[in-house]
C-alpha cells in the first residue's frame, strides 16, 4: 500500500524538471516569435541594397510585425489549450 502511494506521488525533482521544461518551452516560443518579427525586415534590407530601393525594409518590418502578432496569438492559444488539458487531467 505504501509503495503504491509513493509511486503516484510526485517528487520535488519531478516538479523541478517539469517547471524547467515549461520555462524552456515558453522561452523557445518567444524566441521563435522574435525571429519571425525581425527576419522579414532583414530580408527587406538586403532586397533594398540589391534593388537600390529604400522602402522594402519598412515593408519587411511591417510584415514581420503582422506575422509575429499572428504567431503570438497562436502561442497564447496553444498555451491556453495546454493549461485546460492539464487542469482536466488533475481533476479527480
Amino acid at each position: 500500500m505504501a509503495r503504491l502511494q509513493s509511486e503516484s506521488s510526485e517528487t520535488d525533482g519531478d516538479r523541478n524538471r517539469k517547471s524547467v521544461h515549461v520555462s524552456v518551452n515558453a522561452f523557445s516560443r518567444v524566441i521563435a516569435v522574435m525571429v519571425l518579427m525581425v527576419l522579414p525586415g532583414i530580408a527587406g534590407s538586403f532586397l533594398d541594397k540589391w534593388l537600390g530601393t529604400k522602402f522594402l525594409i519598412v515593408v519587411g518590418f511591417v510584415v514581420g510585425i503582422v506575422i509575429a502578432c499572428v504567431g503570438l496569438m497562436f502561442v497564447v492559444k496553444q498555451a491556453n489549450a495546454d493549461l485546460k488539458r492539464k487542469s482536466q487531467l488533475n481533476k479527480p
